[in-house]
């Protein structure tokens, strides 16, 4: 097409359907050749809103293309404007089809605080970033910890490079850490997740410069347990119930401890009611004996996850205690510097 976007490229010609053919074969052809799971528009309501028509049309018809090579795909829109439109089934009348829209108030607090002191850290930035949604009548969105844009793109917080440039100054374990520590809070908050290898191999530069997974840091000793942490996580994550999107409830911001920084959240597999709860130390201040609170207590709970001990498994037992406004709470002996511990009902 004859029109430029914002960022100086060349509109596609969506209103004409040979433009929107090439460019469905193309991305189907992926699907075909690469295996891929899924798809994101990047900026999709620049395209149903491009001025020369043809946008809706485009994104229609793309949703078809894929789910007729393949049902399960999952398919992602970058809004910033809810229209349920978009995330209505292609049968009924103006739906298009996608899965999942993205959670920018998530990044945001990610973008606002992941550079600050403990101290300065909003957690009600956070615990809002969380509960939302919920109360604009959406499901939990698509969440990410950082994409091509914030890696790319500069802008005001914590943009423009990978997460280890950005987070230098407290020294190579400070980084590790807190990336780490930080990238879980996506992961367990909700169903829908992204980032990028760049982020878990704790690769240096930004995605503008140095785009490409430089995979040979995993020769490395803290690039190479970064990756690992990563990929542990996503399994537990892809084989407990509880994260599936079926399963998530209003109430996932279980506790928000606004002193220390810290996080619990809820995650319940409501076929059985056993509950997990997720619990992440976002700043430097290490405590012992660290209560919080939790709705029920059968058995106990077992410690399923922890980012400082990968191999050690515990077993915690039980308090009457109330605490966080919940009829019982866990004891954590020791809660480290940027420590992420899981917790499962057995």
């Amino acid at each position: 097409g004859d029109r430029r976007s914002p960022w100086d490229t060349r509109r596609f010609d969506y209103a004409n359907q040979y433009v929107r053919r090439f460019l469905v074969d193309g991305v189907v052809n992926h699907f075909k050749r690469y295996r891929i799971d899924g798809v994101r528009v990047d900026n999709l309501d620049g395209i149903r809103f491009y001025e020369e028509g043809g946008g809706e049309d485009f994104i229609r018809e793309l949703a078809v293309a894929i789910r007729q090579h393949r049902p399960d795909a999952l398919l992602i829109g970058e809004m910033f404007f809810g229209e349920q439109r978009v995330l209505q089934r292609l049968d009924w009348f103006g739906g298009m089809g996608f899965d999942v829209r993205s959670h920018s108030n998530l990044f945001d607090f990610y973008k606002d605080n992941w550079l600050k002191f403990t101290e300065q850290i909003s957690m009600e930035q956070l615990r809002s970033a969380i509960r939302d949604p919920w109360y604009w009548g959406e499901l939990m969105r698509f969440l990410y910890a950082t994409n091509h844009d914030e890696a790319g793109n500069p802008r005001d917080g914590a943009t423009g490079a990978y997460p280890a440039t950005l987070l230098q100054g407290g020294g190579w374990e400070f980084v590790e850490k807190k990336t780490k520590a930080w990238g879980a809070l996506g992961m367990l908050a909700g169903s829908q997740y992204l980032d990028l290898p760049q982020m878990r191999i704790l690769q240096e530069g930004n995605f503008g410069k140095n785009p490409q997974v430089e995979w040979w840091l995993l020769r490395e000793a803290s690039q190479r347990k970064s990756m690992e942490y990563f990929a542990s996580l996503s399994r537990l994550v892809q084989e407990k119930p509880h994260f599936l999107a079926e399963n998530l409830h209003p109430h996932v911001e279980n506790h928000v401890d606004y002193d220390n920084k810290i996080i619990s959240l809820l995650r319940i597999d409501h076929r059985t009611g056993k509950r997990i709860y997720a619990l992440i130390n976002l700043g430097h201040k290490e405590i012992h004996d660290y209560r919080f609170g939790v709705d029920t207590w059968t058995n106990g709970f077992n410690v399923i996850f922890d980012s400082e001990f990968p191999y050690s498994a515990k077993w915690l037992d039980k308090h009457h205690h109330a605490s966080h406004d919940k009829p019982h709470s866990v004891v954590i002996p020791h809660l480290r510097p940027y420590e992420v511990i899981v917790i499962e009902e057995p």
